[in-house]
């Protein structure tokens, strides 16, 4: 379980306006796999005691790195809204938070359910380390709740699919990885 201390100070940080050095970063050329060994995942990863290299695989699995994607959920499936601009991103998912829509947003893909249990607008998850400190945490809840194995991973995206899930993470750990050797 995370503290509650560790609760408060998370929102605190989401509370944050976007962090306009990290979101540069992410938009600005062509590197899709800009995140890897990036400070927020490692700052994220530290923070909630995850596994920095499982984080990336999550955000690869999730988004493709893209800061500014938004899924929204129906019947129990993810529709991508496609490569969107911040602009957009943060229209859409006010709206959608409007509507009381179920959607995922940003690098981790986190889903609205989260953002009304902790009172947080979806607009300051489109801040990539915003984004994925949230990712961090959600998956820090699982491996309390489940254990360090591949269920409690597989539970990071929900309850439907999860032997499925968790083959795209594993494969993705084994592509990033190859990504690392190739950037050496």
């Amino acid at each position: 379980m995370v503290p509650m201390v560790l609760v408060g100070a998370f929102l605190v940080i989401a509370l944050v306006p976007p962090n306009a050095e990290a979101g540069s970063e992410a938009r600005s050329g062509p590197d899709t796999y800009w995140y890897l060994n990036h400070r927020c995942i490692q700052e994220a990863a530290h923070r909630y005691q995850v596994s920095p290299v499982l984080l990336e695989a999550i955000v690869h699995v999730e988004s493709e790195g893209n800061p500014f994607a938004v899924g929204v959920n129906r019947q129990g499936e993810g529709e991508s809204r496609g490569r969107l601009s911040y602009a957009t991103a943060a229209e859409l998912v006010s709206r959608l938070w409007q509507q009381g829509a179920d959607f995922d947003v940003g690098l981790g893909q986190i889903n609205s359910r989260h953002l009304e249990r902790y009172r947080v607008h979806p607009v300051y998850l489109l801040d990539p380390c915003v984004n994925l400190q949230w990712a961090a945490f959600v998956l820090r809840q699982k491996l309390d709740l489940f254990g360090n194995n591949w269920v409690a991973i597989g539970r990071y995206n929900g309850t439907k699919r999860l032997t499925q899930y968790v083959w795209k993470i594993y494969r993705a750990l084994v592509h990033l990885d190859e990504m690392r050797k190739t950037r050496q």
